[in-house]
């Protein structure tokens, strides 16, 4: 059936029965778009910007769906005419051949072949066919982006009718030539090209007079409206004219050069950039895009194709030039560019102006009224494309650099296309298309393996699969294997062709700097880490951050680094490669080793920095004087914490390249600096290896303040993953290694006195109530005589946690007070948090409900700031018990939940035990029994696994509230009994009267009232004693029910 999309004249569909209208104007406007390119999707937002321009209505996407919706009800009749949702926009589903415009596009292309193969009659009847699709496009159809394509269509038609009519005299038709052109030249009177055919037509028809009238009033008109003379066709045509020559043969046809080189065999990964370059074909707007990237990425592959796959759009001719902006000799200068250009564009030699500027003013002239795709391959700057560019509006010009032309884009307003990597994906994509799907399929892992070794450059694997061809490598994993060794780049040549070689790309890109960017671009091979920024690099060439900024803008420029985010750097795979290279063959050992040395003291600076500006009251190690650098990079909490988030991973990255490049020192200084970052965001992977590898640099090296720092560092990460008996194994060395220093500076004392302290708080931990206060005061009484502020506030804040966990409010109230001034008069915010719960969980206990709430949010938002997960937690889990007091189940419920999620990210189990009781807790109180008993039972496996005792007598009382709950009075008292005995075991006294107050409540449901006075006195007795105001209550009603019964 025939089915036709008119564009040309009303838009709608044409079939043997008829025409149907696509509906109203901004209905036809959004066919329109979308059979411009059919087959291909188009973005919604693009959509809307063609139907309504820069300003759509605030109802534009709704009000764009309902067209297409109208559309698709259209079109029902042909299902090969489908409005399909793809992704983010739409496709019509349509063959070229049945869109109206597409098939006059075609028809001409077709014209043009059988001219070139000498079928001038078939060109004729082929542009005829064409001319009859024509009418006047977009009838009907509003707003800017129509009124450009009936600008660049009413061109293309002038063009096809040029050529027509052109064919039409050479086959020696001047009279219907004459009869057909010249109400066509009254619609278009300043066509000079359509004038020129009209004037030769009467003229060889016998009809001078006419032919002297159209000349003059041509003439007159060009003067008038467009303040120029006839062109030199026109002009031409007229001497003729006044010569007599009646037999002078036609116009000769124009050179239509034909310069696109082969296309690469397939294209892979591109979908997106292909479709950012088709996008500038239905605007009819002039176009420059600029394509940069990196050396191999595959820039000249996709230009080229695109260029292939669109060139009947430009039926004038596609023009190709190697700028040799980066190769082989000296870069093209414009005027070689120019003559090059003017001879395929069919100006003799002798008539290409010596004068550059006049050469430049022809090239434009030329291509004036000509439809030409033009492309400038590797450009090495924008003064050497700038003459180039054509000043008509029909040209489109691709550029491909391996710069990336900045000038071009601002000044000249190119259309800015980076062209990137290929994902893994494409990559081994790649690799199937060019040695065979079932090899890739068959290995697979080799497959990925050699894309990730070519870095994912297009001409690394394409170089890399060649080498498949040959006996050396009979499988994928061969070559991966020989890929991955340390003589990559060898192996990425072509043996007898320089050119197909990943070396050569680069050695261009290397040549064209000077030479301090050549030097920073060696330097940046020392890097061990990823990413870097201005600061590294200045410290590896011995600069300053601002000397060194313009240098990477050039390196920036000519895509041998890639900027990830503001003043943030990186080098792809290959490039860090070859500058390694570089650096062996160039620099001395004794240069490269003393700038790595700068980048390591850089990267110790910032972090002890941060360390400090975040986490004061640490017992750290002193920085050499030798590496010590001036400045104060961090003052501010937040960009510390920031900072050393970002960077962590990369910082382990610089520990171990520095061991192997003889500077065991780092290793233990930028574990010291981690050590408080891990501390406070626990479960982080990377701690126990640091703390390793610096142990085993310090003990080489019998360094015992290192030993201690290192020893501290592993102390702290076991206990703080829940493995208190190692940690106490680590703390207990300290001690010993500390007691055979009889002298020496106040850091290692402090050692000594922080690992006393984490012992006491093991042994808190495990039940050792005793053990833990005396640890706890011979840390306490170091710190004192050591005058260490924070090191006395910490230990203060200890025993005063120890404290309320046996029930000695008082006691516990007056170290936490003092901890809580000493770490706010340091500004030891971190310190400030952690005192600060403890006294919120103590006014909880003394009823004083509102004090305690504002304590412990103050501590969860310091802890939130400073990215101290488990403090956050812990604030969290105290407010939520508090919440659930004062009857604010909902508030409960969200803080419990919110700290179990945190707690969940650092794997410490003590934390998520104080979660998920804080969630057993409020489950109880809502009466949720079996939620409650599965968060229980949680808490009590992580407990007992871990050797935690009192979160495993909460949760274990937290059990026997169940049983009570669930009519199981037996079973309560027999858990309840369990934890009496453990509490007074361990000195717990408040979970001792909570425990008594279970036994109590159970012998009430047995009735047995008797029994239950005395238990009931004697928590009330514990309570009164310890002044646990918020339990006492409910222990006094009870108490009066049992005596009542």
């Amino acid at each position: 059936m025939h089915v036709l999309v008119r564009l040309l004249g009303r838009v709608g569909v044409e079939t043997a029965d008829g025409f149907v209208p696509a509906g109203t104007a901004k209905q036809s406007a959004v066919l329109a778009v979308l059979a411009m390119t059919p087959g291909r999707r188009v973005g919604v937002d693009h959509l809307i910007d063609r139907v309504w321009e820069e300003h759509p209505p605030p109802t534009a996407r709704s009000t764009l769906y309902a067209y297409l919706a109208r559309l698709r009800r259209v079109l029902v009749p042909w299902p090969e005419l489908q409005l399909l949702r793809d992704g983010a926009g739409y496709t019509l589903t349509a063959e070229p051949e049945q869109i109206d415009v597409h098939r006059l596009r075609r028809l001409a292309a077709d014209a043009e072949r059988a001219e070139r193969d000498g079928d001038r009659p078939r060109s004729a009847e082929l542009l005829g066919a064409a001319a009859r699709l024509w009418d006047s496009p977009l009838a009907g159809v509003p707003g800017a982006w129509a009124d450009r394509m009936r600008e660049t269509l009413t061109r293309e038609y002038l063009e096809i009718q040029t050529s027509r009519y052109r064919t039409e005299l050479g086959l020696g038709r001047p009279g219907p030539v004459a009869a057909e052109l010249s109400p066509l030249v009254a619609e278009h009177p300043l066509a000079e090209p359509l004038v020129t055919l009209l004037l030769l037509a009467l003229r060889q028809s016998g009809r001078t007079a006419e032919a002297l009238e159209l000349y003059e009033r041509t003439r007159t008109r060009l003067r008038e409206e467009l303040g120029s003379d006839p062109g030199a066709a026109l002009a031409d045509a007229h001497r003729q004219l006044l010569a007599g020559d009646r037999t002078a043969p036609a116009p000769p046809p124009v050179v239509i050069p034909r310069q696109l080189p082969p296309v690469v065999r397939e294209l892979t990964g591109r979908r997106a950039e292909l479709a950012e370059l088709d996008g500038l074909l239905p605007d009819g707007l002039p176009a420059l895009v600029l394509v940069s990237g990196m050396a191999g990425v595959g820039k000249t592959a996709l230009t080229t194709w695109w260029a292939q796959q669109v060139r009947s759009h430009f039926p004038d001719g596609q023009l190709h030039l190697n700028l040799r902006g980066h190769g082989p000799g000296e870069p093209m200068t414009p005027g070689q560019a120019l003559t090059q250009l003017l001879g395929a564009l069919g100006v003799q030699p002798e008539q290409i102006p010596a004068d550059e500027q006049q050469a430049a003013a022809l090239y434009r002239s030329v291509l004036a009224e000509r439809r030409v795709l033009l492309l400038l391959d590797n450009a090495r700057t924008a003064q050497q494309v700038r003459p180039l560019l054509p000043a008509g509006p029909l040209s489109c010009v691709l550029v491909t650099s391996r710069e990336r032309l900045t000038g071009l884009i601002a000044r000249d307003g190119a259309r800015d296309l980076r062209l990137g990597l290929l994902t893994p994906d494409q990559a081994v994509t790649l690799i199937a298309r060019l040695v065979g799907s079932d090899r890739v399929a068959q290995e697979p892992e080799a497959a990925a393996e050699i894309a990730r070794t070519c870095g994912l450059l297009p001409l690394a694997i394409r170089i890399a699969t060649a080498g498949l061809a040959g006996a050396d490598y009979p499988t994928l994993a061969d070559r991966a294997a020989a890929l991955s060794g340390t003589s990559a780049l060898a192996e990425l040549e072509v043996l007898g062709d320089e050119q197909a070689a990943i070396r050569t790309a680069f050695d261009y890109s290397y040549q064209a700097l000077t030479p301090d960017q050549q030097l920073l671009f060696r330097r940046l091979g020392l890097l061990p880490v990823p990413e870097f920024g201005p600061r590294g690099a200045a410290a590896l060439t011995g600069s300053t951050p601002e000397r060194t900024a313009p240098l990477l803008r050039r390196l920036l420029d000519a895509h041998l680094i890639t900027q990830v985010a503001a003043d943030r750097y990186t080098v792809h795979d290959l490039l860090r490669r070859y500058a390694q290279l570089l650096g062996l063959e160039c620099d001395p050992e004794a240069d490269r080793l003393a700038a790595s040395r700068r980048l390591y003291a850089l990267y110790l600076h910032l972090a002890d920095s941060a360390a400090r500006t975040l986490f004061p009251q640490f017992v750290r190690l002193p920085i050499p004087e030798e590496l010590r650098l001036p400045g104060e990079p961090f003052t501010d909490a937040r960009d510390a914490a920031a900072w050393i988030a970002q960077y962590e991973a990369a910082l382990v990255l610089a520990q171990s390249a520095a061991v192997a490049q003889g500077a065991p020192e780092m290793a233990w200084l930028l574990s010291d600096a981690l050590r408080p970052h891990y501390t406070a965001r626990r479960g982080n992977p990377h701690w126990l290896p640091v703390a390793r590898t610096a142990l085993a640099a310090a003990l080489a090296r019998d360094d015992r303040a290192a030993v201690m720092a290192s020893l501290t560092s592993l102390a702290m990460a076991h206990h703080c993953t829940g493995d208190y008996r190692r940690a106490v194994g680590y703390n207990r060395w300290i001690v010993r290694v500390a007691e055979r220093i009889t002298d020496g500076p106040a850091e290692l004392h402090r050692f000594r006195a922080s690992a006393l302290e984490r012992i006491g708080v093991a042994c808190s931990i495990l039940g050792r109530a005793d053990q833990a206060v005396e640890y706890m005061s011979a840390a306490l009484a170091v710190y004192q005589q050591l005058g260490r502020r924070t090191g006395i506030a910490i230990n203060h804040n200890n025993l005063g946690a120890d404290y309320l966990m046996s029930g000695r409010l008082t006691e516990a109230e007056a170290h936490l007070t003092e901890a809580l001034e000493i770490h706010r008069s340091a500004g030891a915010r971190r310190g400030e948090a952690a005192a600060l719960i403890n006294l919120g969980v103590l006014r909880h206990r003394r009823g004083d409900l509102d004090a305690a709430v504002l304590d412990l949010t103050t501590a969860h938002l310091i802890d939130r700031d400073l990215g101290h997960l488990d403090g956050e937690a812990a604030a969290l889990v105290e407010r939520s018990a508090v919440a659930l007091s004062a009857g604010r189940p909902e508030d409960a419920l969200h803080d419990a939940r919110t700290a179990l999620a945190l707690v969940l990210r650092t794997g410490d189990p003590f934390a998520e035990c104080g979660a998920l009781l804080a969630l057993g807790g409020y489950r109880l109180a809502m009466g949720h029994t079996r939620p409650a008993a599965l968060h229980l039972r949680r808490a009590l496996r992580l407990a007992v696994t871990s050797g935690v005792r009192h979160p495993e007598l909460r949760a274990t009382l937290g059990l026997a509230e169940v049983e009570l709950l669930e009519h199981r009075p037996a079973e309560a008292a027999r858990l309840a009994g369990q934890v009496v005995d453990l509490c007074r075991t361990g000195g717990y006294r408040p979970l001792e009267a909570r425990a008594l107050l279970v036994i109590a409540t159970a012998h009430l449901h047995q009735g047995t009232p008797a029994a239950a006075v005395p238990l009931a006195e004697q928590a009330a007795a514990i309570q009164r004693a310890i002044d646990h105001r918020s339990d006492l209550a409910r222990t006094e009603a009870l108490l009066a029910r049992a005596r009542r019964a």
